[in-house]
């Protein structure tokens, strides 16, 4: 009778050792920002087989139009700007004044949903205020009432899209690096290509001048000594005093050409921005004084707006020494 009891709990006992054990282990499946069902969102299909890609363009079309990024991560984009009650979302939304308090927000979630040869984008809105009674700030889906402004922005995303997704897929040549040197001499830093110095002529000549004065003028006495009779052709040696009065200038260095001045390590540290603005330049755009703006940064690099003269902004996309269009 004992050993069957010591049999029982001895069994009891593992059991409940295996299940504290599953309870306690954390659940490795990090958490979805993908609601559930999304079958009441507007929504558009793209073909696209990089998702990043879809969300940078889409990045880039928000801030342009005046929203302010909150949040960006893989599966979700939050976008957010202000509303008053005089102001054209409070007369699409029809809300009376006093549902539209202070510091209240329009914040809007586009999910980025990766199918594989295609990606879905869905869209969703709240209106968003703080209370002064509790630290979470209400929100109020207002997806229904801005429907068709949330169908009309997808389908301007799509069109863009069809536009330029080809440009998207192809990566901008890698930026050049500095060609090795031969003569043994470093190639200065923060430069974006190894400019060839323009050729100087005369440049061998000019080295071995002064090694010829110096012999002269080392010594005139042994010199002179030096010059005897002997049979057959002697050397010629001019020992004029127009090789001793001046000594001869040292070839001034090589300067390097003057089309990229712009990554110059006197001008500021070569950063992403840099080569954005580069990126830019070279298809045409005048930069503004404003500069390069960062976006967003990521593991997969750093977004930046380039805004032109005269010109629509630039969207650029650098990461591992690439720099790509999005716009």
């Amino acid at each position: 009778m004992n050993r069957r009891l010591a049999a029982h709990l001895s069994l009891l006992m593992l059991v409940a050792w295996l299940l504290g054990g599953c309870a306690s282990s954390p659940d490795p499946r990090p958490q979805s920002l993908i609601p559930t069902n999304l079958s009441s969102l507007p929504q558009i299909q793209l073909a696209a087989s990089e998702r990043d890609q879809v969300r940078a363009l889409a990045m880039g079309a928000a801030r342009s139009k005046g929203w302010r990024i909150t949040q960006s991560a893989p599966e979700r984009l939050l976008l957010e700007r202000p509303v008053t009650p005089d102001s054209a979302l409070a007369r699409v939304l029809d809300l009376p004044p006093e549902q539209l308090p202070v510091e209240t927000r329009l914040e809007v979630a586009s999910y980025f949903i990766d199918e594989g040869a295609v990606v879905r984008v869905a869209s969703a809105a709240a209106l968003v205020h703080p209370r002064a009674d509790q630290p979470e700030p209400e929100r109020r889906d207002v997806t229904s009432r801005l429907q068709p402004l949330l169908t009309q922005s997808l389908a301007a995303l799509e069109r863009t899209w069809q536009t330029h997704h080809q440009r998207l897929a192809e990566a901008a040549p890698p930026l050049p690096q500095p060609a090795p040197s031969t003569d043994g001499e470093a190639t200065p830093a923060g430069t974006l290509a190894a400019i060839p110095a323009a050729p100087i002529e005369g440049n061998e000549t000019t080295q071995r001048q002064p090694l010829t004065a110096a012999t002269q003028t080392d010594n005139p006495a042994n010199a002179s000594r030096d010059v005897r009779p002997q049979p057959g052709p002697a050397p010629v040696i001019d020992a004029t005093p127009m090789l001793r009065t001046t000594p001869p200038l040292a070839p001034k260095p090589p300067q390097a050409q003057t089309q990229m001045l712009s990554l110059t390590p006197r001008q500021r540290d070569v950063t992403w921005a840099a080569y954005a603005e580069q990126y830019a330049r070279l298809r045409g755009c005048v930069l503004t004084d404003e500069g390069a703006v960062l976006i967003d940064s990521r593991s997969d690099g750093e977004i930046h707006k380039v805004p032109c003269e005269g010109t629509d902004s630039i969207l650029v996309q650098c990461h591992d020494g690439l720099c790509r269009g999005l716009l």
